[in-house]
């Protein structure tokens, strides 16, 4: 007869469905304290594309840019959400559903670590393990507003406790199990791909069977079933394979493990660009963004596993440890390998929470019992500190609310401790509570910049707030506290968000600015150079030539010389040249000024400036001239831009005016 649970289990399981429920009512109760995130915009985009595609019956028009090598189904489920939330309640903040859709799933996470750990360990770690998890900022935070990193980190929960699961009681259903959640994760990010091969390996170390053929014949069996099953639920799963070769998903998962052009990052002080982060990046910033309580338990369980280790347990002890080892390891070590680019945190490695958790919850609860058997009394202040620990997790995370995601721990000193050090405020995460200061407080006929990667965000606000947006004129700047971006348009800060006296947006009002009024248009190389009123600071689009070798000139004179910082407005290639010489080559458009991909950047070149004309040239080669060419300048410059004779340097006819 098999004993029923013990009343430890009963009541470490009745705390943690409490604790479970808490945090599924805290959620939804404060899930409209959220604003939108940089990656929501464009998943909100492909979804209305796919959900317009499967309408009319015609996938021909779905996206075929990076957003391909996505899976959609959590996009598409968002989408059912919004028209629920739309044309059932009369919603009409189309991330409100989107938000509590994506925190469910960050809930079903913490629901599945928690089993996850009922199976590798007794009471009360599995309930240490929970509390852990509920008090990671960064992954209470992202539960919110990360649609493709929490669905993709609760899937791949979800399959590791199917493959344990497997390990106990192998067959054609535990088969079929893993297969299914793996193809579930693949759907949302095609790196779930890579857990049918580990789950491969994993089949072949438990085959049952007499002899090695035995054992072999069978393997070879489920490993068939496992690819087949696999496969087949990941085509159904992700429309975009629908139009594409099943091969499609390698090429997801290369494409992705390469360089994409990103914002630099703020790694100890220094600035890296996107494709030259040091190989302890993405280990450093999975470390230092964790609580005290966590960073101690990790510690305890790496002693503990190497104690574990030297007394050889058997296998179907330390192979559930060493998938929980690998999903570790392996995503820490592989961007050093293969230089993956992270952009500029690591909310990509969000998925390796739940492990480190496990870990950390097994490893304190070890500690506390041996402190147990040599002195109560310590094992006792042990577990207050801890404790107390928590609960200062908790203070901090309400103070950080709605910016948990911002949370650093104290390996650097936490946010004051991180803030110049690396990239705090990142993701756009601030640009709804801005805005919506900036509406109340300044009216709805405001002008503003936006720069940076928020302004795909500050665009969806912009138009709920009905604000001008980017325009080539403009009264006030908005932008996140990072690397200097706030300092790069001058003018008086009106408003800060600001959390534990760090700030993380400023919203400037702008100097007054004096604007282009005319230019040199050269339409095509060997062509004659023709003078071009501007309007608005900006070049007329439809007189901007189509030719890759046109070209622009300004003249600028100054009343006396000066150092001055002057503005391009420009979408494409930066190439300009001061005074006949090089300035700026680059090719392409600099993120960190691109205001978005529907509007043009603001890049700032500064002039040391001759009492009287200099001259800046401008290439138009894979310039979008579409949006035009702009120049802005501070008017205590006092600079004019006049055409009454053009550049020497240029030896254009005379009279070409």
């Amino acid at each position: 007869m098999t004993p029923g649970p013990s009343r430890l289990d009963r009541g470490c399981d009745r705390a943690a469905a409490i604790l479970l429920l808490a945090v599924l009512v805290v959620g939804l109760v404060t899930v409209g304290d959220y604003g939108a995130t940089v990656d929501e915009p464009l998943r909100m985009r492909s979804s209305w594309l796919w959900w317009d595609a499967f309408a009319a019956r015609d996938l021909s028009g779905v996206p075929d840019d990076v957003r391909a090598h996505y899976g959609v189904l959590f996009d598409l489920l968002g989408q059912l959400v919004w028209h629920v939330h739309r044309n059932w309640f009369g919603g009409v903040d189309e991330f409100l559903g989107r938000h509590a859709l994506c925190f469910f799933t960050g809930w079903l996470g913490l629901l599945g670590t928690w089993r996850l750990a009922r199976r590798l360990a007794p009471q009360p770690a599995p309930l240490v393990v929970l509390a852990l998890l509920v008090l990671a900022p960064r992954w209470y935070g992202a539960s919110f507003t990360q649609p493709k990193d929490i669905p993709f980190a609760t899937a791949w929960v979800w399959t590791m406790l199917a493959m344990v699961r497997a390990t106990e009681l192998p067959g054609a259903r535990a088969t079929l199990r893993v297969a299914a959640m793996a193809a579930l994760t693949t759907a949302v990010r095609p790196f779930g791909a890579l857990l049918l091969p580990l789950f491969a390996g994993v089949l072949g170390l438990v085959a049952p069977g007499p002899d090695r053929r035995a054992r072999l014949r069978w393997s070879s069996g489920q490993i068939a079933w496992l690819f087949g099953a696999g496969g087949l639920l990941t085509v159904a799963l992700w429309p975009v394979l629908w139009t594409r070769a099943p091969w499609h998903v390698v090429r997801s998962i290369a494409a992705l493990s390469q360089h994409v052009a990103g914002s630099p990052s703020l790694f100890f002080g220094t600035v890296y660009p996107y494709d030259a982060a040091p190989a302890a990046y993405a280990a450093v910033w999975s470390t230092i963004t964790l609580p005290g309580p966590t960073l101690v338990g990790l510690a305890c369980g790496l002693v503990l596993a190497a104690i574990a280790a030297r007394r050889s347990p058997p296998r179907a002890v330390w192979l559930p440890w060493a998938l929980i080892g690998l999903w570790i390891a392996v995503p820490l070590v592989m961007p050093a390998l293969r230089r993956t680019s992270l952009y500029d945190t690591s909310r990509q490695l969000l998925f390796v929470a739940p492990a480190l958790c496990i870990v950390a919850g097994v490893g304190l609860t070890a500690a506390v019992r041996r402190l147990a058997r040599h002195s109560r009394r310590l094992a006792l202040a042990a577990g207050v500190v801890l404790v107390l620990s928590g609960l200062e997790v908790v203070a901090r995370m309400v103070h950080l609310h709605p910016y948990e995601q911002l949370y650093f721990g104290p390996l650097v000193g936490g946010l004051p401790g991180a803030h110049g050090r690396f990239d705090v405020a990142y993701h756009a995460e601030t640009y709804r509570e801005g805005l919506t200061w900036l509406r109340q407080n300044r009216g709805k006929r405001t002008h503003l910049h936006l720069l940076g990667n928020g302004s795909n965000v500050g665009s969806y606000y912009c138009w709920r707030l009905n604000m001008q947006f980017n325009t080539p004129v403009f009264d006030y700047y908005v932008s996140e506290v990072r690397q200097g971006w706030e300092d790069i348009l001058p003018g008086e800060v009106v408003h800060t968000i600001e959390r534990e006296g760090v700030p993380l947006l400023v919203i400037k009002k702008v100097e007054p600015m004096a604007e282009l009024t005319r230019a040199w248009l050269q339409p095509e190389a060997g062509a004659a150079w023709q003078a071009q009123a501007a309007a608005w600071g900006r070049v007329p689009t439809e007189s901007l030539p189509t030719s890759p070798t046109g070209k622009l000139a300004f003249a600028l004179d100054s009343p006396r010389a000066q150092r001055g910082r002057v503005y391009l407005r420009i979408q494409g290639r930066v190439r300009v040249r001061w005074q006949g010489q090089p300035l700026v080559d680059w090719p392409y458009e600099p993120f960190v000024y691109r205001a978005s991909t529907t509007f043009p950047s603001l890049i700032p070149l500064d002039l040391d400036l001759p009492a009287g004309r200099s001259w800046l040239e401008v290439d138009l080669e894979r310039v979008n001239v579409a949006k035009g060419v702009g120049l802005y300048f501070p008017a205590a410059l006092e600079l004019m831009t006049p055409t009454d004779s053009p550049p020497p340097s240029l030896h254009i006819p005379a009279g070409s005016e």
